[in-house]
C-alpha cells in the first residue's frame, strides 16, 4: 500500500532526538525547544514590518486555542470570526472553546478550495472590523493573499490557521507573519513534524501573555497563578525531532515540489484540476489534490485501496459537524459539498518514488475511464 504520508525521517535529523533522551531533558525544558522557537521566529519574521516571537505548544490545536484567548484579551470589541466553510475542524472549534465569539461561514471557491473571495468581501461590507475578524486557512497549502485583503479592508484583524501553510508565501513574505497571530502544526503528515507538536507566532509584545498561558498561568512566583492557563508544552524531545526536520526543510520542500510538479505534468488532462493559486502567492506544497470532474469519493477511495493506494478526502463541509451544522453560511455549502464530493487527495510524502508516482497517475486515468 503506498500511504498517503510518511514523515522524513533521516538517521541525521533523528541524531538531535538521542542526544536529547542521552541529555536526560525529556520533558517541558531542554536547549532544543528555544533552538526551535528561536528558528521558528526567524522564518516568520520580517526585517522591521514584523519582529514575531514562536512558542512552541503540544500541538496545533493549542496553538489556535492560544490565538482566540490572545485575540479576546487585547481586542475585546471582537465578537464575531468570520471562518471558512470547508476545513478541518480543530481551526474552527479553538474559537468556541471558551465562547467568547460566533461563528460566520463563508461559501469556499471551486478553484481555490479557499475562501470564495466575492462572498466573503461581501460579507466584510456588512461587517464592522472593530468588532469582527477573519480566520484565513490554508487548504492543503494554497495560501490565501493576506496582504492584499489586508490593503483592502484597513484595520481588519486576521488570524492565520497556518497548520497546512508553513514555507508558502505571499507577496514574497512568509505565510503566517503578516497576520495578527498564526498557528502552525507539526503533526506526523505534516511538512516537518515532531510527531505531535504545533507553534503559534506572534508579535514579541504578546509572548509573556502567551508563555504564561501556555504554561498553567503562573506569575512571576513559582506555584502561584494568577490566570487561567493550560499546560500546551511541548516536549525537549519533540523539539530535538523538529530540530532536525528544520535542518532538512529545504530538502524535504525540494522533494514535495518536484512530486507536485510530476502529479501536475502527469495528469495534465481535462478531466482533473488542481487547485488554482491566486496571484502573488506561492503553494507550501504539503499535500497534492486533485478534484476529478463527476466523481464520487466514496467510490474513487475503493477504487484507488483496490490498486493499494491511499488516499484522502477533502474537508467536510462544517454544516456536517453536529455541533455546527446550525451555522448560516454566507453563500451557502454546494461548492463546500462539491469539493467534498470530487476531490482526491493524492500520497504526498517526500520520499514518494517517481514510478510510484506514475502507478498513481495511471489509476486516476485508469478511474476516469470507468466512470465515464
Amino acid at each position: 500500500m503506498i500511504p498517503v504520508y510518511k514523515p522524513y525521517l533521516t538517521k541525521e535529523n533523528l541524531r538531535f532526538a538521542h542526544e536529547a533522551l542521552d541529555s536526560t531533558w525529556i520533558s517541558s525544558k531542554g536547549q532544543y525547544i528555544k533552538q526551535v522557537e528561536h528558528l521558528l521566529s526567524s522564518i516568520h519574521s520580517v526585517g522591521d514590518v514584523n519582529i514575531n516571537i514562536a512558542l512552541t505548544t503540544n500541538n496545533g490545536t493549542a496553538a489556535c486555542h492560544l490565538m482566540a484567548r490572545l485575540l479576546h484579551k487585547t481586542k475585546k470589541k471582537i465578537k464575531t470570526i468570520i471562518v471558512p466553510n470547508n476545513v478541518y475542524v480543530a481551526a474552527i472549534n479553538a474559537f468556541l472553546f471558551d465562547k467568547n465569539f460566533k461563528l460566520k461561514p463563508v461559501e469556499c471557491d471551486q478553484k481555490t478550495w479557499n475562501y470564495n473571495l466575492s462572498k466573503l468581501y461581501e460579507l466584510l461590507n456588512n461587517s464592522n472590523v472593530e468588532t469582527t475578524a477573519l480566520l484565513v486557512v490554508h487548504n492543503l497549502g494554497n495560501i490565501v493573499n493576506v496582504p492584499k485583503i489586508l490593503r483592502d479592508w484597513k484595520g481588519l484583524t486576521i488570524l492565520e490557521d497556518n497548520c497546512e501553510g508553513i514555507f508558502g508565501s505571499y507577496e514574497s513574505y512568509p505565510s503566517g507573519s503578516l497576520s495578527f497571530a498564526s498557528a502552525l502544526s507539526f503533526f506526523g503528515n505534516k511538512s516537518i513534524t515532531a510527531g505531535e507538536g504545533g507553534a503559534i507566532i506572534a508579535q514579541n509584545h504578546h509572548e509573556g501573555y502567551l508563555y504564561k498561558l501556555r504554561s498553567q498561568g503562573q506569575s512571576d512566583t513559582r506555584f502561584v497563578h494568577d490566570e487561567l492557563g493550560y499546560n500546551y508544552r511541548m516536549t525537549n524531545v519533540q523539539a530535538a525531532i523538529l530540530y532536525g526536520q528544520l535542518k532538512d526543510k529545504n530538502e524535504i520542500l525540494r522533494k514535495k515540489t518536484n512530486i507536485l510538479n510530476s502529479y501536475k505534468k502527469q495528469l495534465n488532462i481535462d478531466e482533473v484540476s488542481f487547485q488554482e493559486a491566486e496571484p502573488n502567492t506561492t503553494h507550501s506544497k504539503w499535500m497534492v489534490g486533485i478534484r476529478i470532474d463527476g466523481s464520487s469519493y466514496d467510490d474513487a477511495e475503493e477504487f484507488f485501496k483496490s490498486n493499494y493506494i491511499e488516499v484522502r478526502p477533502m474537508f467536510y463541509p462544517i454544516n456536517k459537524h453536529s455541533h455546527l451544522k446550525n451555522l448560516k453560511c454566507h453563500g451557502g455549502y454546494s461548492v463546500a459539498e462539491k469539493l467534498n464530493k470530487e476531490c482526491v487527495v493524492l500520497p504526498s510524502y517526500p520520499e514518494l518514488q517517481d514510478h510510484e508516482i506514475a502507478h498513481i497517475a495511471n489509476c486516476v486515468k485508469q478511474y476516469i475511464t470507468k466512470i465515464r
